[in-house]
């Protein structure tokens, strides 16, 4: 089940219909007021960063991170991997070491 996509103009009526400011609901996701404020106004596309996540806590994009891994996750997963062989690699050698003394 897909969340439905709103328009900035029912984020904005939420926020009225709930009284709650741009700057609240910023802070208390940890996000910079400017941004929510220049996401919401058209101002940021919200295409990567922190604009992007914004969008996405939103409901004004979808959370394509459910649908599809990044592709800087798959990078530091190769990258995680590659630090594991090192260290077995390592270790293997410390062993080897150990069995000549």
């Amino acid at each position: 089940m897909q969340a439905q996509i709103r328009t900035s103009e029912e984020v904005r009526d939420w926020f009225y219909r709930h009284g709650v400011s741009v700057a609240d609901w910023a802070r208390a996701h940890g996000y910079s007021a400017t941004i929510v404020a220049a996401v919401l106004a058209g101002r940021s596309k919200g295409s990567r960063g922190q604009g992007h996540r914004v969008s996405v806590a939103l409901g004004l994009k979808p959370a394509l991170e459910l649908i599809e891994p990044s592709p800087l996750d798959a990078q530091a997963s190769k990258t995680e991997s590659g630090d594991q062989n090192s260290k077995s690699e390592s270790q293997r050698s410390d062993q080897s070491k150990g069995a000549y003394l």
